[in-house]
């Protein structure tokens, strides 16, 4: 909360910090972090699991938001598994994996957080966003935080995910 209020922006992004985005289905959160940043994608490196062919398939308006994203400086990379993102060069200030697929386990997570530590500069931060259900928050059924720590990393806080707070932002399955 103290990072959101030195910028104004949500969960404290800014322009300036380098930013994975992995996971990302219709790229809407990428377009709406771009508009939060007037326009400058420079900083961000988006991922999708799907083959680009099948991304502008499943997701409508995919291939223009795309090219939005390209026009704004981002780079997009398709057919990225979190996994396995060792290919990607590290450097980052935050690294964001909003709603993994509700198929996903601890597992998955587990090995997504080992990539992840070896993508972080000094005092880079994972963030995972999770859904909540019938009064359930599935985090707790992943233990999100117990995960993490199992593989080196360190809890720091949580969140709320507000949608409306990205513009254009659409959770989207």
């Amino acid at each position: 909360e103290g990072a959101a209020k030195e910028t104004g922006l949500p969960h404290g992004y800014h322009s300036g910090m380098r930013i994975l985005l992995v996971g990302e289905g219709n790229l809407s959160f990428a377009l709406a972090l771009t508009t939060l940043f007037d326009g400058d994608g420079s900083n961000l490196l988006v991922t999708s699991f799907d083959r680009q062919r099948i991304a502008r398939a499943a997701y409508p308006y995919c291939e223009d938001v795309e090219e939005s994203l390209t026009e704004s400086g981002a780079a997009v990379v398709f057919d990225v598994d979190v996994e396995e993102p060792d290919a990607l060069r590290g450097g980052f200030d935050r690294i964001v994996f909003n709603f993994p697929d509700a198929g996903a386990n601890q597992d998955m997570l587990g090995a997504f957080f080992d990539s992840a530590k070896g993508l972080l500069r000094r005092n880079g931060e994972v963030h995972v966003a999770t859904q909540r259900g019938q009064g359930i928050e599935v985090a707790s059924a992943w233990n999100v935080t117990g995960v993490a720590a199992r593989h080196g990393l360190v809890y720091r806080a949580s969140l709320d995910f507000e949608p409306g707070a990205f513009p254009g932002y659409e959770h989207y399955r």
